[in-house]
């Protein structure tokens, strides 16, 4: 079934994520950074986000990051960090918004 709502969110100060996936109860968000990091760090941003509205999962895109070095999903409350490749977006997202 096709997802229910895709957007984007923005916080009155200016924060941003740039897409947000609602399928039922089921949230999840997906940050994407163009820059390359060795070590990549969660934006303040999400994290402001993830606290706000504790989606079951949180992508973080950022080429190079886990290819060069894989890092373990981290937990923020109940909300799941996965860092993910740019080739993985689509696959990740089926995955996760379709979970209930």
């Amino acid at each position: 079934p096709p997802l229910a709502e895709v957007w984007f969110w923005r916080s009155t100060s200016g924060a941003e994520v740039d897409f947000v996936v609602r399928n039922g109860e089921r949230l999840i968000a997906l940050e994407v950074k163009a820059s390359r990091a060795a070590a990549p760090r969660l934006p303040r941003a999400s994290r402001s986000f993830i606290d706000a509205y504790r989606p079951a999962v949180f992508g973080l895109v950022q080429p190079g990051a886990q290819a060069d070095a894989p890092t373990a999903p981290e937990t923020i409350g109940a909300t799941t960090v996965e860092r993910i490749q740019p080739v993985e977006v689509a696959a990740w997202i089926a995955r996760h918004a379709g979970e209930t």
